[in-house]
């Protein structure tokens, strides 16, 4: 029987336990959730792992009498970017630094600082295994895809006892009959399923789970989820010379289903923006384009956009009204 490192148990529980974000709760004065936990654990382990091989490269240098070697080979792993463990790491630095900055100019600190708390983990986690990419694909691709599989599955299985059981959908989305699984609201079950769509497909085990997946989405009613889910496929269907042609063509015949069939009118309105959703996304980005001349350069900072808007409002007299 195979023995599990603690780094791919860590991997598979943070990839598991994803959804635990909806728990919270207080440490002292401080709050929390299970999954900043869970996420404290997985960057420890993973950060005592490449102090591990840090020292491994060290000490090697040293046994080379070639001390100052080390910060150009520590380079050469990042820059040119050879693959896609250089990028991520790459761009998780970069996401940092944009994220000191969200901080430094957001008008409310401490909100800023719980915001970067709650999504920091993630990109520490990510930048942490990218340092050996080869190696970290291979070894904890599968833990990542099961962990992955776990989650969709519970919410999966609640969504479909939400949908048989309507009493359990929570009060405000009741009347439309749009279950929202282990979530808050609909599309947040979208949004976590539909990402994982086309993850599940790439191995024979998990395509039922897929499946369920889009059941799942088309249950809550999310347009966005769905059109989520059909970009993943057209995408995995073009980029294999046997299935182009037929992608393809799949594609233009569900457009013209979705443009002309009269029995596709809410969804045609949901994907054109027309209904009162798609009004309010659409109040939404002008509101922030407007906001953004004024701060072209750090926009609002970190959970800066309500405050400085009503003050770029009150003083321009800008005003979007929401559609009834």
């Amino acid at each position: 029987m195979k023995k599990f490192s603690l780094p791919e148990i860590i991997v598979f529980a943070v990839a598991a336990l994803l959804p635990t974000y909806l728990i919270r709760f207080h440490i002292g004065p401080f709050p929390t959730t299970v999954l900043e936990i869970v996420l404290v654990v997985a960057i420890g382990a993973l950060a005592i792992e490449q102090i591990s091989s840090l020292r491994a490269l060290a000490k090697q240098s040293h046994e080379d009498s070639n001390h100052g070697d080390i910060p150009m080979r520590l380079l050469r792993r990042l820059w040119p970017p050879r693959n896609d463990g250089a990028l991520l790491t790459i761009g998780s630095t970069l996401i940092i630094i944009a994220t000191i900055v969200g901080i430094v100019v957001a008008p409310d600190k401490r909100a800023a600082l719980g915001i970067a708390k709650a999504s920091s983990g993630n990109r520490w986690r990510s930048r942490g295994s990218s340092l050996q990419p080869d190696r970290t694909k291979k070894k904890f691709g599968a833990p990542a895809l099961s962990g992955f599989a776990l989650s969709a599955f519970v919410v999966i299985i609640y969504g479909l006892l939400q949908y048989a059981h309507p009493a359990l959908i929570p009060a405000t989305w009741t009347a439309e009959r749009r279950i929202t699984s282990v979530f808050d609201y609909p599309n947040a079950a979208a949004l976590y399923l539909a990402p994982l769509t086309a993850l599940l497909l790439s191995s024979p085990v998990t395509i039922a789970l897929a499946f369920f997946a889009v059941v799942i989405i088309i249950l809550a009613k999310s347009a966005g989820g769905l059109v989520a889910v059909a970009a993943a496929l057209f995408f995995l269907g073009v980029i294999k010379k046997k299935t182009r042609a037929a992608t393809i063509v799949a594609a233009i015949i569900a457009i013209l289903i979705v443009l002309l069939l009269p029995a596709a009118a809410g969804l045609r309105d949901q994907i054109l923006l027309r209904d009162w959703s798609g009004r309010v996304h659409q109040i939404g980005w002008k509101e922030s384009f407007a906001m953004l001349k004024d701060h072209p350069l750090f926009g609002a900072g970190l959970d800066g956009f309500k405050p400085l808007w009503r003050h770029i409002t009150t003083r321009k007299a800008w005003r979007y009204s929401i559609p009834a």
